[in-house]
């Protein structure tokens, strides 16, 4: 289920007033926040493209949107990603603060691989017992993408009986 099904445009509003008191004012200077969801995991619908700008004051000139997206526990990095480049947003770097890649998506399967399955058939206590073997994707991590082997947390195996 997508987040924003038929949005078009997301408009936010500076005040005119310098950053400083604008600062003091505690006023948010994001035109989308999207924070504590917790099922939230699609924003928009393929193919969608929503524009999202700021204005400083209401009659400046649209310039690049900015978000805050914190603590959205299913949403995917590259769905956030999509939405920066869909929208034209402002992309931030990861050691800004707005956008948290690490309190978002924590709790879902957010990277996909399609893993080669051996399944053996092994003599079992009256039944037989299936043995499945894959490929150390840990490995790989390390090996190919130069990352940290920690960043998979584990694997998860769908399956279905069929008669």
């Amino acid at each position: 289920m997508d987040f924003f099904k038929k949005l078009v445009e997301i408009q936010g509003v500076r005040p005119a007033e310098s950053l400083e008191k604008w600062d003091d004012l505690k006023v948010s200077h994001y035109s989308l926040e999207i924070l504590e969801n917790e099922n939230l995991q699609k924003l928009f619908p393929e193919g969608s493209n929503v524009i999202i700008t700021q204005r400083n004051g209401a009659k400046g000139t649209p310039e690049k949107g900015r978000a805050s997206i914190h603590y959205n526990k299913l949403l995917c990095r590259q769905e956030i990603q999509n939405l920066i480049q869909r929208s034209k947003l402002y992309d931030p770097e990861e050691h800004e603060g707005s956008i948290s890649y690490g309190t978002n998506g924590q709790e879902n399967v957010c990277s996909q691989k399609t893993l080669n399955l051996t399944i053996a058939v092994a003599p079992g206590l009256g039944n037989p017992v299936l043995q499945i073997s894959f490929t150390n994707y840990m490995q790989e991590i390390v090996e190919v993408h130069n990352k940290d082997h920690r960043v998979l947390l584990g694997y998860e195996i769908n399956y279905r009986e069929i008669d």
